[in-house]
């Protein structure tokens, strides 16, 4: 994701509307620190209905601001398309007639354009991004320089999601070209961020002696930062450098990277948030399956393999299960069915353990994974039983597209097998 600006709130004098307005956006704000998200979305919706129409440039700025942090908290809350259309209201309803609301609509565009690549809306994402470079062209000013820079970021890594692998080179080397050297707050973590999307782009395209230079000098630099959003870069880093020194030919250094990275997230003296050790696991499982849809699969079950022992040593259940799944899968095109059996079973027995609400369909999935290498092994009734327990794994109303797809798949499989017990 790009990186999303922090919350902005104005603080204005005045009474009357403008303070009336002003206390409202503040009781939003204290209900959002304080957690409770639906008390800060029902005061930020309650303060713009009632004061949208007003004139009063005070009161116009502090409901501008209350669309934005609306939309940020909506964004925060995973509810993106939401958060489109809250940030289309305040680009549509604010213009840029004066510099707050230039600041606040170039915001906007950005954390739309988030939002919008969350959804894998890519065309739109760009766009998004897009109109914020071209308003910002030729910026001078900090501000305009580091909305210029959020704006550059999105467009790396939308270009990186729609495999635009050249254009989000230049796009992240912009980035760093733009962040550099200019006096930016967050000057690192843009120069971070440029840096660790040039890498992803340059293993994508298989340039991994490339990749390994830029993310080598990423983690040197600030591998012992305690800021943690220069932290998350570089826990996806140091992972993501230990696979490329795998996949480089020859490469002598791929133990030495695993062990640093090892040893980085061991290391008690960062505080490391622990969901960072999570989301550098799932990174593993996610260059595998890139792997995979690439028709990498030995580099997939490296990966893989990787992954597993990094999650089991920092990871979640959840995360080991999913990587033993894709393992399997792995097994399965490879036509090594016995091994995937073996893989699908790991995976449930880990996921079995999992609490309730992260079972469903993703268990699902994998008992019908489960079935189909036991229809491969001729072992039908242990696969009509997976579809069986695959299918109760199903919420009662399938009120997902998703859901309502795999109950289909369910129900064609279970015939399937049935009619191939039958004829056997």
């Amino acid at each position: 994701m790009p990186i999303a600006p922090k919350s902005i709130f104005a603080w204005v004098t005045g009474s009357g509307p403008e303070l009336n307005a002003r206390q409202m956006s503040d009781r939003a704000r204290a209900a959002a620190e304080a957690g409770r998200h639906q008390e800060a979305l029902d005061t930020y919706a309650e303060m713009v209905a009632r004061f949208e129409v007003n004139a009063n440039p005070g009161v116009r700025l502090q409901v501008a601001t209350a669309l934005f942090n609306w939309g940020h908290t909506l964004a925060d809350l995973s509810r993106h398309d939401d958060a489109v259309q809250v940030f289309d209201r305040l680009i549509e309803r604010h213009g840029r007639d004066d510099e707050a609301d230039v600041m606040l609509v170039n915001h906007a565009w950005v954390n739309k354009g988030a939002s919008l690549l969350a959804l894998h809306r890519l065309a739109e994402a760009l766009a998004a991004f897009d109109e914020v470079v071209r308003v910002t062209d030729g910026a001078i000013s900090q501000s305009e320089r580091e909305t210029q820079s959020r704006a550059w970021l999105g467009l790396a890594q939308t270009l990186a999601e729609a495999a635009r692998y050249e254009e989000a080179l230049q796009a992240a080397d912009r980035v760093v070209a733009l962040a550099s050297g200019h006096g930016l707050a967050d000057e690192d973590v843009f120069v971070a961020a440029g840096m660790l999307s040039r890498a992803e782009s340059l293993d994508a395209l298989d340039e991994f002696d490339l990749s390994v230079a830029t993310y080598e000098p990423l983690i040197d630099r600030f591998g012992a930062d305690l800021d943690p959003r220069m932290q998350a870069a570089i826990a996806r880093a140091m992972v993501l450098d230990a696979l490329a020194e795998e996949r480089r030919r020859p490469s002598d250094n791929a133990a030495a990277a695993w062990r640093r990275t090892f040893e980085w997230f061991a290391d008690e003296r960062l505080g490391l948030d622990p969901a960072l050790r999570e989301a550098a696991a799932s990174a593993i499982d996610d260059a595998g399956l890139r792997q995979m849809e690439r028709s990498a699969l030995d580099d997939a079950l490296v990966s893989f393999d990787r992954g597993l022992v990094f999650a089991e040593t920092f990871g979640s259940a959840q995360v080991r299960g999913r990587l033993l799944n894709n393992k399997g899968v792995v097994f399965s095109k490879l036509g090594r069915w016995p091994d995937a059996l073996e893989a699908y079973e790991a995976s449930l027995a880990v996921r079995t353990s999992l609490d309730e609400r992260l079972k469903g369909t993703r268990l699902a999935l994998v008992l019908m994974n489960k079935a189909e290498a036991l229809v491969e092994l001729g072992r039908m009734a242990e696969a009509l039983s997976a579809c069986f327990q695959a299918e109760a794994q199903l919420p009662p109303l399938l009120i997902t597209e998703e859901a309502e797809g795999l109950a289909s798949k369910i129900r064609a499989e279970i015939a399937r097998v049935t009619s191939l017990a039958s004829s056997g």
